[in-house]
């Protein structure tokens, strides 16, 4: 799936949308271990089922994929999948623009930032599967 609306790394496309954030990947918690979640414009929320350790690395993925009006939303650790949900109150027509944030946002949810490192980032525009964020893991 294509997102069509303004380019995908940018967010801010107009300003009576100023606000507005697409997909956001966090973490939740102030101190270890803390779990992986996953905000919709804000509004909308997910969150993994485990939980994650510091001074250890890895990998956190997020899928987003239209289901009719709604967004069906997937979190992965490790390949592995370990959240999932619909989103209520973003639909896939709502006129926000695309963002997404990984690691600090400026604006909001101050508490979610990424405590350490981070290492190659990827965004590819569309879902992938458990066995293909095994694969991207392995290389």
């Amino acid at each position: 799936y294509e997102i069509k609306e303004c380019d995908w790394s940018s967010d801010v496309c107009s300003s009576d949308l100023y606000g507005a954030r697409r997909f956001i990947l966090g973490l939740e918690g102030q101190t270890a271990p803390y779990r992986l979640g996953a905000w919709l414009n804000v509004n909308d929320h997910i969150s993994s089922e485990v939980m994650l350790e510091a001074e250890r690395w890895a990998q956190v993925a997020m899928t987003c994929e239209p289901v009719g009006e709604n967004w069906r939303v997937r979190l992965y650790v490790d390949g592995q999948q370990v959240g999932e949900g619909m989103t209520e109150k973003l639909r896939v027509s709502d006129s926000v623009p695309d963002s997404l944030i990984l690691g600090a946002e400026y604006f909001y949810l101050h508490c979610h930032y990424y405590r350490g490192l981070m290492g190659p980032v990827q965004v590819i525009e569309r879902c992938l599967t458990s066995d293909e964020f095994v694969r991207l893991r392995e290389m």
